[in-house]
């Protein structure tokens, strides 16, 4: 998979039932830990809050999908929110939901319906974009291929990270996984001393 589905800005949705307010927070996210570090951000800002619960899932290959009830009844909040991550086919994604308690129950079914609205409403609001899944390359070359491979990898829309110059060139790139095949396949035209890439 080198396309996927994400979202494009920091979205929020609310829904209320029964005095109780359900606020979800939804953006893309790339590592398990900073999905960890958002979530416990919200901790710590909504600490009256009753329930944080949460849903995500991270990486196109080996995926890390997890979900959290935060002491609601088992798979009535982290699912429901899971769900619409899957519903709108979203990949390295998170979504949380802060619930204010208001003073009644709501049920399991109520609360299916709660986790899931606040979420879906979050996602909404994100923006939903389809992007290519990049990966970093580093290049070594001598100067003398310099030019010419700047016009190759510009032809491939690669954005460039960074560039050290000593007896040669060290080139620090992102590429589209989709574009990699094609940029290997021209290597042979210059003299690469050496070239990693991270997928």
């Amino acid at each position: 998979m080198s396309k996927f589905k994400t979202i494009a800005k920091s979205g929020r949705g609310e829904f209320k039932d029964r005095g109780s307010r359900f606020i979800a927070f939804a953006q893309s996210c790339y590592h398990e830990e900073d999905a960890k570090k958002l979530i416990e951000e919200l901790r710590k800002k909504h600490h009256k809050a009753s329930h944080v619960c949460s849903a995500y899932k991270i990486g196109l290959e080996n995926q890390i999908m997890r979900v959290h009830d935060d002491g609601e009844p088992s798979n009535t909040a982290g699912s429901p929110i899971m769900n619409y991550i899957t519903k709108y086919e979203l990949d390295n994604v998170v979504v949380a939901v802060v619930r204010y308690f208001g003073g009644s129950l709501l049920g399991k079914g109520g609360l299916i319906h709660a986790y899931g609205t606040a979420a879906e409403l979050a996602i909404q609001n994100g923006s939903i974009v389809t992007l290519s899944e990049k990966l970093n390359l580093q290049i070594d070359l001598p100067f003398d291929d310099y030019a010419l491979l700047m016009g190759e990898l510009k032809k491939l829309n690669a954005e460039f990270v960074t560039e050290e110059f000593d007896d040669n060139c060290h080139i620090e790139i992102r590429i589209e996984k989709d574009n990699l095949a094609m940029l290997l396949a021209k290597m042979d035209d210059f003299k690469i001393h050496s070239i990693k890439y991270d997928l």
